[in-house]
């Protein structure tokens, strides 16, 4: 019976211990060289793809999305009147939902055009507060900081619910796949529509402790990689959703009860209503609407991806380097690419499974190690080989020359000896003929004849 790895003992050959040590240093040359080498794109591709493969998951229950123009309003009722938006408030308010976020912009034409009404609408907000109701008013910001809202819908609670792009960092292709978490030292409005029971500094104290929070030093802003429940297309974002105009006409108003309600424009034709995700970079499909309720659903369930640490990630690089260093150095390259590549997929799905429990791992400075290695230590092996068979080669054409003459010698020496042994024959024969010879003489000439 075969001794356990047996079949490995048999793959590996011998190989001289400065030849693993050269090897080694080589492999942790190059993971060196490929930890400083960022592929954004190709790893934004690698996360992109294990988003849409961890499968679906269900959304959160507490939101409601209250769309903003998917439908047309009766009459003369518009999504950018403040009339409009003051009658659903209404409405709204007396289902007694948990809260009420308008990502939407006011347009301040129109609330400079209609003070009444919106003073109107701030008073119902406040007094949907004091029933317990939170009203919470996104904005944007600009370089000196928060762009508040026209007065008077200042005077309520504001936040900024701008959508990340990664357009200028990390893959710079305009994709989604973050949400952030603070703002010019302020909480955002995801953040503050998840914990409304903390103040806005005990809120900014908890930031550290969101999961998957991470602090990015050059925006100076805390953000975190959103889970997406599902494909955040239109028909399959999977959130519950009431559309302004029913909600105007008082249709399905009961769905409103207990909800976190977020309203936003999501119109047929302005791209700006629209956004690129890890599942899509189709236009008009990922409702900008949907990216803001999978921010909230993984702030309230405490979800967002954990980014594994650069320690861990070089930790992974240069052990995955020395590994393909040794399988190249000591397997045949038949067997050493097929350890490759098992080990690539191994990695890529141990990755997969860990995104689907909440982390991400960098592939890409792990598998360029992998690749660089082996692809750098097989022609080192091949010569490493070719040196022993060529010694090889030279001791069997050695040991070729060395029969050749001695076969040669052996002729030789045969010719030479049958020449005078042959001449005493035929004097052997003569003397006999001749006679005059006794018995025991000829005797002897008989033998020699022999």
């Amino acid at each position: 019976m075969k001794k356990p790895f047996s079949k490995l003992k048999e793959a590996i050959g011998p190989v001289p211990r400065s030849q693993l040590i050269l090897s080694f240093g080589i492999a942790l040359l190059l993971a060196f060289l490929a930890l400083n080498t960022d592929l954004f794109r190709v790893e934004a591709f690698f996360y992109d793809f294990r988003m849409r493969l961890k499968g679906n998951e269900a959304p959160s229950s507490e939101i409601l999305l209250l769309p903003l123009g998917d439908k047309p309003l009766e009459g003369t009722a518009s999504i950018d009147s403040i009339a409009t938006h003051r009658v659903v408030l209404e409405k709204l308010i007396a289902q007694k939902p948990k809260a009420i976020v308008y990502l939407n912009r006011f347009d301040p034409a129109e609330i400079d055009a209609r003070p009444a009404e919106a003073e109107g609408f701030v008073a119902l907000a406040r007094e949907a507060e004091r029933q317990g109701i939170r009203i919470y008013l996104g904005s944007d910001v600009d370089l000196s900081g928060e762009v508040l809202p026209a007065y008077p819908l200042s005077l309520l609670p504001h936040y900024p619910s701008i959508l990340h792009k990664d357009g200028t960092m990390f893959a710079e292709d305009k994709v989604m796949r973050r949400t952030l978490l603070t703002a010019f030292g302020k909480p955002t409005i995801h953040l503050r529509a998840a914990y409304p029971n903390l103040s806005d500094a005990e809120l900014m104290a908890h930031v550290p402790q969101v999961r998957g929070a991470y602090y990015y030093k050059e925006a100076d802003a805390y953000h975190v990689l959103i889970r997406f429940p599902r494909n955040t297309a239109v028909a399959t974002h999977g959130f519950a959703q009431l559309s302004f105009s029913d909600a105007y006409e008082g249709k399905d108003l009961s769905r409103a009860a207990g909800k976190i309600i977020l309203v936003e424009t999501m119109r047929k034709e302005p791209m700006n209503d629209y956004a690129y995700t890890p599942y899509s970079r189709d236009t008009y499909t990922n409702p900008r609407l949907a990216v803001h309720a999978a921010s909230l659903d993984s702030l309230l369930k405490d979800a967002g991806i954990v980014l594994m640490s650069r320690n861990f990630d070089a930790g992974l690089t240069f052990v995955l380097a020395l590994t393909l260093a040794f399988v190249g150095i000591t397997m045949r390259p038949s067997r050493g690419i097929v350890a490759l590549f098992i080990l690539s997929i191994s990695l890529f799905l141990a990755s997969l499974f860990i995104f689907w429990l909440g982390f991400s791992v960098r592939l890409v400075h792990p598998l360029l190690a992998m690749f660089f290695t082996y692809y750098l230590i097989v022609p080192y092996r091949a010569i490493f080989e070719y040196k022993k068979r060529w010694e090889v080669q030279e001791k069997h054409d050695i040991l070729v020359q060395v029969e050749e003459m001695k076969g040669n010698f052996l002729s030789l020496m045969s010719h030479d000896l049958k020449t005078p042994v042959a001449q005493i024959q035929g004097l052997a024969e003569l003397v006999l003929r001749q006679g005059n010879l006794k018995v025991e003489q000829q005797e002897e000439m008989r033998q020699i004849l022999e």
